[in-house]
């Protein structure tokens, strides 16, 4: 069999070069496969084990039989099978004739490999791998084509997010909400016109960028606020209705670069956050103005945080007793004062978890409230325990309980003079790093708190899986009008009380309705009813009156 060295480099070659169309046009390939008697060569690819349709990679006549010669590879995308048939056994004949095949197999597998793996990497670089659709790096180059074909005033722009995923997640678990994402990512992205340039693409998460044509924004603003969704996943069936919200851009002319359509429908997005009623919010002058004053305001509350300007106030806890109401301790609450204005944490924190410093401001008032019960402890003042919240960004500092044990022994307190309080939703989000550094804290001696139950249908496992001092239900959340609520709300504090956690009731103004909880144990609120949040000067003076 004359096989020279120029065909083996000519094949070789030929083979490299190999990009998804057959190879019959190489007359090296046709001169090698003719020494071997190869009639044809064909591949399958194979996903979750099902077999595609065979793609050729050379065919020069009819084979021999069905019979064909086999070579699997696997590589980290996907496996394959190349299937070499003959067209002729005369070559077998040969003494090198298994070399020559094995020399063929060795090389059609290189190239093919090659091909699949330099495909899937560019599939890959230009989507997303939970949906299938689009990513962001596609989704910026298509930006630059319609900015370059200055196309951009036919288009709106969406940069928007699936609302209440936290709540998908408790509810359906973590796989069946990706399920929900990807349904409706392929749901969405299959109604687009892209002939004419719509795209969608997935950030990540929950997230989502889109570019539509104008005339079609009315029909699917009004898709994004209410998006079905059904599936079934497993043996469960999941039906559920998705809304979004979305910061849009109608663009123009002025919207030349990709990074300018990003800027505004980036700004606007930030503003539905605090737009609970309207989850579109559209960029405009004035939304410029505000996001100019947002970031003025950021900048100065992290400058008034590292200057120690920000101010703790301390709303009292009162025990109800027959004879008088006395202080048992107090919630430390932070405050700054901009301007003509005291501002509260409704909005302190979630710019602070926004600008991710909400962790330096916890630990400011805890540093703070320490501080301060030392200086009152030292002048002959009763202190009483004070409570600081912990947010959930907290919960990934690591060794936490120690560095809230550390601030406390630095102002040589009793550890019982501090207590930290975790949210409700900090707890069922991550319940398993909130248990741990509860139950770091009650060893060190510091009672811990579960803050925010903002309805009486709190956990099952707030009760079981947890080990919390205290709980905090919201009574401005319970229509007091309803009897079935109200019943509850008393058995739910009757448990929480029979297994040893104390209630404080926030919010209450109904003396009648005090009464009837104190009746039944809980005998500690938190309310303007008794106070407001109260300056240090002023706490300081309800401690030394009591």
């Amino acid at each position: 069999m004359a096989v020279s060295h120029d065909l083996f480099i000519e094949f070789f070659d030929a083979c490299m070069s190999f990009k998804g169309k057959p190879l019959t046009d190489s007359e090296a390939v046709m001169m090698f496969a003719k020494e071997l008697g190869i009639a044809k060569c064909d591949y399958i690819t194979y996903k979750d084990g099902i077999p595609s349709e065979p793609s050729l990679i050379c065919e020069f006549s009819e084979p021999l039989s069905k019979q064909y010669r086999s070579y699997h590879f696997q590589n980290m995308f996907s496996s394959a099978e190349i299937r070499t048939y003959l067209g002729s056994d005369e070559s077998q004949t040969c003494e090198d004739y298994e070399f020559l095949l094995n020399i063929w197999d060795r090389t059609v597998f290189r190239a093919l490999n090659c091909y699949i793996l330099t495909t899937q990497a560019s599939y890959n670089l230009m989507h997303d791998q939970l949906t299938g659709i689009h990513n962001q790096n596609y989704f910026m180059r298509h930006l630059g084509k319609i900015c370059a074909a200055k196309a951009s005033s036919n288009y709106v722009a969406f940069y928007m997010n699936i609302r209440n995923c936290r709540f998908l997640n408790n509810v359906f678990g973590n796989y069946a909400t990706d399920e929900i994402i990807k349904h409706f990512a392929i749901d969405l992205d299959g109604r687009l016109d892209k002939e004419n340039g719509e795209c969608l693409s997935r950030l990540g998460g929950d997230f989502f960028t889109f570019i539509a044509l104008k005339k079609n924004e009315e029909k699917y603003i009004q898709l994004l606020n209410s998006f079905p969704i059904d599936f079934t996943f497993g043996t469960d069936r999941i039906i559920y209705t998705i809304s979004l919200r979305a910061g849009v851009a109608e663009l123009d002319s002025s919207y030349d670069t990709p990074d300018s359509i990003m800027s505004a429908i980036c700004a606007a997005f930030s503003l539905t956050k605090n737009s609970a009623n309207k989850p579109f919010v559209f960029y405009d002058e004035e939304v410029s103005n505000q996001i100019i004053n947002k970031n003025s305001l950021e900048t100065e509350l992290r400058n008034d945080l590292d200057d120690g300007k920000l101010l703790v106030y301390y709303q009292p806890y009162i025990d109800v007793k027959e004879d008088s109401n006395v202080v048992s301790g107090a919630e430390a609450l932070i405050r700054w004062r901009r301007e003509d204005r005291m501002i509260t944490p409704v909005e302190i924190i979630p710019i602070a978890e926004r600008n991710k410093f909400i962790s330096d401001i916890d630990f400011y008032v805890l540093e703070k409230v320490c501080d301060k019960l030392s200086e009152w402890k030292n002048a002959g003042i009763k202190i009483v325990p004070v409570s600081c919240n912990f947010s959930e960004f907290d919960l990934k500092i690591s060794n936490l309980a120690d560095k809230i044990v550390s601030v406390i022994d630095k102002y040589g307190l009793d550890h019982s003079s501090i207590k930290i309080e975790f949210t409700e939703s900090a707890f069922n989000n991550e319940p398993e790093l909130t248990r741990y550094i509860v139950n770091q804290l009650k060893e060190s001696g510091v009672k811990v708190g579960l803050d925010n139950c903002a309805d009486v249908y709190f956990s099952y496992k707030t009760f079981t899986n947890s080990d919390f001092d205290y709980i905090k239900i919201d009574y401005r959340s319970i229509d007091v009008t309803d009897n079935k609520k109200l019943l509850v709300l008393k058995n739910a504090i009757n448990l929480a009380m029979e297994l040893g956690i104390e209630v404080i009731v926030e919010g209450i103004s109904d003396d009648t309705l005090i009464k009837e909880l104190g009746d039944i144990g809980c005998k500690t609120f938190q309310s303007l009813y008794f106070d407001k949040p109260l300056s240090e000067r002023f706490f300081e003076n309800k401690l030394k009156n009591q």
